[in-house]
């Protein structure tokens, strides 16, 4: 159980990253 609520937090991590790279990439375009 220990183990799956570390995979639970590392996924959401992994979303959490993603969608602040994909909205940091959307506002450079934006500026440019």
């Amino acid at each position: 159980m220990y183990l799956d609520k570390i995979g639970i937090l590392v996924g959401i991590g992994l979303l959490i990253f993603m969608l602040l790279s994909f909205v940091v990439k959307y506002f450079i375009r934006k500026k440019e």
